[in-house]
């Protein structure tokens, strides 16, 4: 289903959001780049919620600050700017995310310049190395989690205007014991798919005119700089 963030209902739309972050419906939602600086404790994460849980005071605390946060990302880098933060968040948990889930908006990109606006999603996603190639494990977050959020969105009402969006995941080798199963809580090696959508093809998938196998080919689709 498509859905849209226009201005009306970006109020609602935000305190709806936040009342679904603070009772953990996704692990962690990431602080902009402007909020991260000013905080150095870094991204909201699920240590914050559990601390919350059993105090009432201080999980409406947090509330009001998840909302305040979501308007200034809406009105910095506008109101689409949350409603495609939501659908990367919730697509990751339906992909399976296996670790914390945190989306960033980090302001106009670093390597595409001013013209796009640049999302940093950390997954949560873990692989098994023997399992696929690393063309592949990009493959599956294409299609698992950055296809169906985008093709949910009808407008995309960004500051700027274009989009890159960096989705990072984790490989384990499990070669060394044929019983061993991912572990989220040992880390692994992190592997990277950015994508970039300049502003006439967000306008063309927002009115369904470049979807599927059109999408995917016209998308910029990036794996060559993995994380070390």
């Amino acid at each position: 289903m498509k859905t849209s963030m226009s201005r009306p209902g970006l109020e609602s739309a935000c305190l709806v959001l936040a009342a679904c972050l603070s009772l953990c419906v996704v692990p962690a939602l990431a602080r902009g780049a402007d909020a991260a600086a000013e905080s150095p404790g870094g991204p909201l994460g699920a240590q914050d919620e559990a601390a919350d849980a059993n105090d009432p005071k201080n999980a409406n605390a947090k509330l009001t600050e998840l909302t305040s946060e979501l308007r200034r990302l809406a009105d910095q880098y506008g109101p689409d700017s949350v409603a495609l933060q939501a659908k990367l968040l919730l697509r990751a948990g339906v992909a399976g995310a296996l670790g914390p889930i945190e989306v960033k908006v980090a302001g106009p990109s670093a390597r595409l310049g001013s013209e796009y606006l640049e999302v940093v999603v950390d997954t949560g996603l873990f692989f098994d190395q023997a399992q696929g190639t690393a063309q592949q494990r990009a493959d599956q977050v294409w299609s698992g989690v950055a296809e169906p959020a985008l093709e949910e969105m009808t407008s995309f009402d960004l500051r700027p205007a274009g989009l890159e969006v960096i989705f990072l995941y984790r490989v384990q080798d499990l070669s060394g014991s044929p019983t061993a199963r991912i572990d989220p809580s040992v880390g692994g090696r992190t592997e990277r798919l950015a994508i970039a959508l300049d502003r006439s093809l967000l306008a063309s998938l927002a009115r369904d005119e470049t979807v599927g196998i059109a999408l995917r080919g016209a998308v910029r689709f990036d794996t060559s700089e993995p994380v070390q």
